[in-house]
């Protein structure tokens, strides 16, 4: 059984308990992950369990909330279940109104004598198999035709398929047989296919989580253009926050670096050289003694920091700051909403490489600290 697209579709039986549903999956790696048809939840009365899913396309992420059901799969002509594999649920399948004619290809092509007579149309998909169970419905034999234009015929655990591209007298049959089919209709689809990865989805996206969501509000509110910098202050998770003063925490985390640091000159050296190079740029300042008694008791958090060394380029090292250290039950990450991922899709990315004949990159040698975080804030940012 064969797809315009090459993607093989084989038929296979769903169970849950008594329940027994025939049904057709489209296979292949061109999904990461695993779909199954809404409708088929209620049909075999399947238990499931809420998701959030993030699905990658050209054009960058989208996050959606789905549910997650298991369902024992087992091949056409077996009675035994072969596993049980965990699909999200997809709100509905838009798949092409396409009849696959088998009798015909198997008069044409002696290879695929193996093949029941059983015709099908492709709007009868429900399930996707991805990725994540490859083992289940990974080639394991093929059978192939001189001719070079005649579709291949595959063997899996689950039974045999059909991919590889379709004869031109089978396509225009397809053509003709299809319901309103049209090549612009038929652009659309493809075009709609690969923008999600191939996944064939079409649910409605929520965009970010409720927190990502929150956190853009936030920072819209609390960003400002100083006239040289834009100042940006914490997206603070709760109204009115709370941190202990870790203070002595951090200084006896400042004295086992300086332990540390005295077993090695030259890392010391550059380690000062770091804070110096910082201090010079105007990304940190020298707190005074009268500006630490005056905010005593006021909100502050003090960030242990260590040095992080490339193992391929021992001669460069980071100075991190650590917000994930705890104290007294307390994270200052937890403390801040969770930014959410601005950056461009790799995918995309990768994509542009091919637009144009010459492609260019660049090393970032080294960021420069451009935004300026307000007092009120930067005093949870201190570090010893």
């Amino acid at each position: 059984m064969i797809t315009q697209g090459g993607l093989p579709v084989v038929r296979i039986k769903l169970v849950n308990g008594c329940h027994i549903l025939s049904v057709l999956p489209i296979c292949g790696t061109v999904s990461s992950i695993s779909f199954v048809d809404k409708s088929i939840v209620s049909t075999l009365q399947l238990q499931s369990r809420k998701a959030s899913l993030s699905v990658a396309g050209i054009h960058g992420s989208q996050y959606f909330k789905t549910e997650i059901v298991p369902i024992a799969l087992s091949a056409q002509e077996k009675s035994q279940s072969m596993a049980t594999v965990q699909l999200y649920v997809h709100e509905k399948m838009n798949s092409v109104d396409q009849i696959i004619d088998l009798q015909g290809l198997k008069d044409r092509y002696p290879h695929l004598r193996n093949f029941r007579n059983q015709s099908f149309n492709l709007n009868e998909v429900q399930v996707i198999l991805g990725q994540d169970f490859y083992d289940i419905h990974h080639p394991i034999e093929f059978k192939k035709s001189d001719d070079k234009t005649a579709p291949w015929a595959l063997k899996s655990k689950i039974g045999r398929a059909l991919s590889g591209p379709l004869p031109a007298k089978q396509a225009a049959t397809l053509t003709t047989t299809a319901t309103s089919v049209s090549e612009e209709k038929l652009a659309s689809q493809l075009n709609n296919w690969w923008d999600i990865e191939s996944y064939a989805s079409n649910c409605d996206f929520t965009g970010h989580t409720k927190d990502e969501q929150r956190a853009i509000i936030t920072l819209e509110k609390i960003t400002r253009f100083t006239g040289e910098r834009y100042e940006v202050g914490l997206p603070w998770r709760e109204e009115e926050v709370k941190l202990p003063n870790n203070f002595y925490s951090a200084m006896g985390q400042l004295k086992s670096l300086e332990r540390c640091l005295q077993k090695d000159d030259t890392l010391r050296k550059y380690y000062q050289e770091t804070i110096d190079t910082d201090v010079k740029a105007d990304c940190v300042r020298k707190v005074q003694q009268v500006e630490l008694s005056e905010t005593r008791d006021w909100l502050q958090w003090y960030l242990p920091h260590h040095p992080v060394i490339n193992p391929r380029k021992p001669a460069k090292f980071k100075r991190v700051c650590n917000a994930a250290a705890e104290y007294q039950a307390v994270v200052l990450n937890d403390k801040i909403l969770s930014r959410p991922d601005l950056l461009q899709s790799l995918i995309a990315i990768n994509f542009c490489f091919q637009e144009q004949q010459l492609a260019l990159s660049a090393y970032i040698e080294a960021i420069i600290f451009q935004v300026v975080v307000p007092s009120d804030d930067n005093r949870c940012l201190r570090f010893l």
